[in-house]
């Protein structure tokens, strides 16, 4: 009941680009891409923050302006990837990391997980690796345009409240240092040592403070 209160929420070549080029443009119509704002919304967050039921889904989430079946893709894409690395990241209590990006073929997919430093007790969140170390699992053929969204874990903190949500360096670099790195990025996806899913929208939390963010459903944590 308390988490549904939160959110109540491109063949060849040629062919692939031109692929390529209608999905990126129905995904991020409607937003900025000049450096330092990326795919922040040009609607604003009290609109945008309005839930809806994605169509054969079952979840409600807020809508930032992309285009529903390929926002349904990439939480889809996020959930699995969470699905695989939650347990392995509470049972080790280290931070799991990764990107989702568009493929060729147009799928949202994900890097593989890069697992990061032990969780230090008592600090604010996990340490994820090197973002070198992340941005390294990507294919070589993907460009930064094609980087949608990042994810992580949070180790086993599963009795630390500030755990289950994002902290105040995920909120950061979400808001700030992601956009600057991928110009069509939408956001940041968090799966807890509590099994809660969660994605934070650039732009939608302000700075210097953890964050719950938007709650899109459970994960497995073993």
């Amino acid at each position: 009941m308390v988490q549904a209160a939160e959110n109540g929420m491109y063949a060849t070549a040629v062919v692939g680009a031109a692929l390529l080029a209608i999905g990126a443009y129905r995904l991020f119509r409607g937003r900025s891409t000049s450096p330092g704002q990326g795919a922040q919304s040009q609607v604003t967050w009290e609109r945008a923050r309005r839930a809806f039921d994605a169509a054969n889904y079952g979840l409600k989430y807020h809508d930032p302006g992309i285009d529903p079946k390929l926002w349904k893709q990439l939480v889809e894409a996020a959930r699995l990837a969470g699905q695989l690395h939650n347990p392995p990241s509470v049972r080790l209590d280290a931070e799991y990391a990764g990107l989702l990006y568009l493929d060729q073929q147009g799928n949202v997919v994900s890097t593989t997980g890069v697992l990061g430093p032990p969780c230090v007790p008592g600090a604010d969140s996990c340490s994820a690796a090197p973002m070198s170390d992340i941005r390294g699992a990507l294919p070589p053929e993907v460009t930064s345009d094609r980087v949608l969204a990042f994810w992580h874990t949070h180790g086993a903190g599963a009795h630390e409240p500030q755990y289950d949500k994002f902290s105040r360096a995920d909120v950061g670099s979400t808001n700030k240092v992601m956009p600057y790195d991928y110009p069509n990025y939408v956001g940041s996806f968090l799966f807890t040592p509590q099994g809660n899913m969660r994605f934070l929208p650039v732009g939608y939390a302000p700075g210097g403070q953890n964050h719950r963010g938007i709650w899109l459903g459970k994960v497995p944590v073993k």
